[in-house]
């Protein structure tokens, strides 16, 4: 079976694949095995290019220390960033869908205690208000009394 140029389809598979090795052994930085090392190389390159991306995938890992710095939850605009960062790491897939889906609750769970405190606090100034307002109507309805009890006297 041929192609459109005249090559047959098996030859030029195996082209394209020996003209790839070449190219990726040949180009600086191209080779998958490290700086150096050939692709059959020694188990001492294989073992330090294993180290490398082992070390650039442990420096992206989550760890506590960093997310329990990162997450705060503290002000509502803190819960927003943090929503945001969470959407980055999951975007980025650094975090399974399920650790996302409770973060983010985490985040509404602690906007909604801290609408709980604001509508709280306001109640508690409103009651404060309202009390201080019967206690002038009260004495407004005395004074007006007196002031009734003069007129007929």
């Amino acid at each position: 079976m041929r192609d459109p140029h005249g090559c047959r389809r098996r030859d030029r598979r195996e082209a394209r694949s020996v003209s790839e090795r070449e190219r990726a052994v040949s180009e600086p930085g191209g080779n998958r095995l490290g700086a150096g090392a050939e692709p059959g190389g020694s188990p001492a390159s294989i073992a330090a290019y294993a180290s490398k991306g082992g070390k650039a995938r442990q420096a992206q890992r989550l760890t506590l220390a960093r997310v329990s710095a990162v997450l705060v939850f503290d002000t509502p605009e803190a819960v927003r960033r943090s929503c945001e960062q969470l959407a980055r790491w999951g975007a980025a897939k650094m975090l399974p869908g399920s650790v996302l889906g409770a973060a983010v609750r985490a985040g509404e769970v602690a906007l909604k205690a801290m609408e709980t405190t604001v509508t709280f606090e306001t109640v508690e100034a409103l009651s404060g208000d309202v009390a201080a307002l019967r206690a002038e109507r009260d004495q407004l309805v005395q004074e007006l009394e007196l002031l009734r009890q003069r007129r007929t006297a």
